[in-house]
Protein backbone atom coordinates (compact mmCIF):
# COMPACT_ATOMS: atom_id res chain seq x y z
CA UNK A 1 0.00 0.00 0.00
CA UNK A 2 1.20 3.27 -0.93
CA UNK A 3 0.04 6.34 0.69
CA UNK A 4 0.37 9.64 -1.07
CA UNK A 5 0.63 12.40 1.94
CA UNK A 6 0.13 16.28 1.29
CA UNK A 7 1.08 17.67 4.56
CA UNK A 8 2.91 21.43 5.60
CA UNK A 9 3.61 20.45 9.35
CA UNK A 10 6.54 18.21 9.95
CA UNK A 11 4.79 17.72 12.98
CA UNK A 12 1.66 16.58 11.54
CA UNK A 13 3.55 14.59 8.69
CA UNK A 14 4.96 12.85 11.36
CA UNK A 15 1.81 11.96 13.44
CA UNK A 16 0.03 10.82 10.83
CA UNK A 17 2.67 8.89 9.33
CA UNK A 18 2.96 7.04 12.52
CA UNK A 19 -1.05 6.75 12.86
CA UNK A 20 -1.18 4.78 9.23
CA UNK A 21 1.59 2.33 10.24
CA UNK A 22 0.05 1.63 13.55
CA UNK A 23 -3.09 1.53 11.53
CA UNK A 24 -1.63 -0.45 8.43
CA UNK A 25 1.06 -2.09 9.50
CA UNK A 26 4.82 -1.82 8.27
CA UNK A 27 3.66 -2.70 4.98
CA UNK A 28 1.68 1.16 4.00
CA UNK A 29 5.08 3.45 2.65
CA UNK A 30 3.90 7.00 2.89
CA UNK A 31 5.52 9.76 0.68
CA UNK A 32 4.95 13.01 2.22
CA UNK A 33 4.96 16.23 -0.10
CA UNK A 34 4.86 19.67 1.23
CA UNK A 35 3.14 22.03 -1.79
CA UNK A 36 0.26 21.18 -3.67
CA UNK A 37 2.02 21.22 -6.97
CA UNK A 38 4.28 18.43 -5.80
CA UNK A 39 1.63 16.11 -4.82
CA UNK A 40 0.05 16.92 -7.98
CA UNK A 41 2.82 16.05 -10.16
CA UNK A 42 3.32 12.66 -7.98
CA UNK A 43 0.08 12.14 -8.35
CA UNK A 44 -0.18 12.23 -12.30
CA UNK A 45 3.07 9.41 -12.37
CA UNK A 46 0.23 7.19 -10.69
CA UNK A 47 1.14 4.26 -8.45
CA UNK A 48 -0.75 5.50 -5.53
CA UNK A 49 -3.04 3.23 -2.85
CA UNK A 50 -4.61 6.60 -1.92
CA UNK A 51 -4.05 10.18 -0.48
CA UNK A 52 -3.90 11.87 2.48
CA UNK A 53 -4.55 15.74 2.22
CA UNK A 54 -4.75 18.73 4.00
CA UNK A 55 -6.46 21.19 2.48
CA UNK A 56 -4.20 24.13 3.74
CA UNK A 57 -0.67 23.91 2.51
CA UNK A 58 1.70 26.61 1.46
CA UNK A 59 0.79 26.73 -2.31
CA UNK A 60 -3.11 26.32 -1.95
CA UNK A 61 -5.94 26.49 0.38
CA UNK A 62 -9.16 24.84 0.57
CA UNK A 63 -11.43 22.95 -1.80
CA UNK A 64 -9.49 24.37 -4.51
CA UNK A 65 -6.39 22.18 -2.95
CA UNK A 66 -9.27 19.13 -3.43
CA UNK A 67 -10.37 20.18 -7.02
CA UNK A 68 -6.47 20.43 -8.35
CA UNK A 69 -5.47 16.93 -6.70
CA UNK A 70 -8.98 15.18 -7.92
CA UNK A 71 -7.81 16.62 -11.50
CA UNK A 72 -4.52 15.46 -11.63
CA UNK A 73 -5.56 11.98 -10.90
CA UNK A 74 -9.51 11.37 -10.79
CA UNK A 75 -9.64 8.05 -10.04
CA UNK A 76 -7.10 8.36 -6.74
CA UNK A 77 -9.03 7.96 -3.44
CA UNK A 78 -8.72 11.10 -1.36
CA UNK A 79 -9.28 11.29 2.39
CA UNK A 80 -9.13 14.78 3.92
CA UNK A 81 -7.04 15.56 6.85
CA UNK A 82 -7.71 18.53 8.73
CA UNK A 83 -7.73 20.51 12.12
CA UNK A 84 -10.71 22.25 10.15
CA UNK A 85 -13.77 21.46 12.63
CA UNK A 86 -16.02 23.17 10.44
CA UNK A 87 -19.05 21.04 9.32
CA UNK A 88 -19.86 22.84 5.66
CA UNK A 89 -16.60 22.22 4.58
CA UNK A 90 -16.44 18.75 5.79
CA UNK A 91 -19.68 18.39 3.95
CA UNK A 92 -18.45 20.69 1.23
CA UNK A 93 -14.83 18.45 0.75
CA UNK A 94 -17.16 14.94 0.87
CA UNK A 95 -19.48 16.43 -2.13
CA UNK A 96 -16.56 17.55 -4.37
CA UNK A 97 -15.42 13.47 -4.12
CA UNK A 98 -13.01 13.02 -0.93
CA UNK A 99 -13.87 10.08 0.40
CA UNK A 100 -13.13 10.73 4.05
CA UNK A 101 -12.97 13.85 6.30
CA UNK A 102 -10.96 13.01 9.14
CA UNK A 103 -9.79 15.06 11.83
CA UNK A 104 -6.15 16.15 12.42
CA UNK A 105 -6.61 16.15 16.73
CA UNK A 106 -8.82 13.36 17.29
CA UNK A 107 -7.50 11.03 15.01
CA UNK A 108 -6.91 7.27 16.06
CA UNK A 109 -4.90 4.58 14.08
CA UNK A 110 -7.76 2.30 13.75
CA UNK A 111 -10.35 5.19 12.76
CA UNK A 112 -7.57 6.10 9.84
CA UNK A 113 -6.74 2.69 8.83
CA UNK A 114 -11.33 2.38 8.65
CA UNK A 115 -11.26 4.90 6.40
CA UNK A 116 -8.51 4.27 4.01
CA UNK A 117 -9.95 0.65 3.72
CA UNK A 118 -13.60 1.95 3.53
CA UNK A 119 -12.31 4.56 0.79
CA UNK A 120 -10.47 1.75 -1.06
CA UNK A 121 -13.68 -0.63 -1.33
Amino acid sequence: MRLLLLEDSDTDAAVLAAAVRAGLGPQAVVERFTTLQAACEAAARGGWTAALVDLTVDDSLGLTTLARLREKAPGLPILVVSGERDEIIREEALAAGAKAFLLKGSLQPAALAAAVNAALS
